[in-house]
């Protein structure tokens, strides 16, 4: 069962998962925005959070909500239509511990994440109502970086994401998951932070697909680093994310090469 539970992670923490995903969810967050687009004028994400929250210390979350749960189906899709893992339903979880937004099933072998997202550079955020149930420690953790003056009217926001951190966890030596949250619930407030500590970020590097890790200048908590997705877009106008990145075309500048003192010709190299 473990080498079945190394080949499903393996599948996952690749740069062309992550970008899978990533295409995904940017191929259809048009549709969240087009009511506000259609009926009060918005033509930017900006100006949708304008419209849809006047207080501006919202308006980040307000976005996020938007797509946020976009990314659970992204990666149930990309993970049974491009690598035919079998979908487990919320509803039959096959004795699964632990609270979880996505489950696959290769034989008699089923593995289970509980995917967070944000927009925040400082940890995910989580719940501690959910701690009675428990929670499965593997993750996938994604931080990214929206375009916030990307354009709306279509389906699709191809560039809606200027760059993104994406993990794919397993557990520690100890069983426990590499993120530790902290926080106490309250009677207002039973939200709590997660991050990775800075002792785990070695073993943690290495279940990255984007983006890096830093302990530099850290005293407890390592940095998560996004990456600039750019260079993983096509040259098209929409720019959309491309997972076969690196068979784009490259540009060659031209080199000039001195063949005698009358003549010159200019080589690509």
């Amino acid at each position: 069962m473990t080498n079945t539970i190394d080949t499903m992670l393996e599948t996952m923490r690749t740069k062309r998962f992550a970008l899978e995903v990533l295409h995904a969810v940017e191929q259809c967050a048009g549709y969240h925005f087009y009511s506000l687009y259609h009926l009060g004028g918005a033509k930017t994400v900006r100006e949708w959070g304008e419209l849809a929250e006047d207080d501006p210390s919202q308006r980040t979350t307000q976005i996020t909500v938007r797509v946020c749960h976009d990314f659970e189906y992204a990666i149930s899709k990309v993970l049974k239509e491009s690598y035919g893992y079998e979908i487990v339903p919320k509803s039959g979880t096959n004795n699964i511990e632990g609270n979880f937004d996505v489950a696959i099933q290769k034989g008699e072998t089923v593995l289970a994440f509980e995917v967070k997202t944000t927009q925040s550079t400082n940890g995910w955020t989580g719940s501690t109502h959910s701690a009675g149930c428990g929670k499965v420690p593997f993750y996938v953790l994604i931080q990214y970086e929206l375009d916030l003056d990307s354009e709306l009217g279509s389906q699709s926001l191809h560039g809606l994401f200027k760059s993104c951190h994406f993990s794919v966890t397993s557990p520690l030596d100890s069983g426990d998951a590499v993120i530790q949250w902290s926080g106490q619930a309250s009677e207002t407030n039973s939200r709590t932070t997660g991050k990775i500590r800075m002792g785990d970020a070695f073993q943690y590097d290495f279940m990255l697909c984007l983006g890096s890790v830093s302990t530099e200048r850290c005293r407890k908590w390592a940095k998560t680093l996004r990456e600039d997705l750019a260079e993983y877009r096509t040259g098209s106008v929409d720019g959309e994310l491309n997972p076969n990145y690196n068979l784009q075309r490259i540009d060659i500048e031209p080199v000039m090469i001195n063949l005698d003192s009358h003549a010159q010709m200019y080589l690509y190299a």
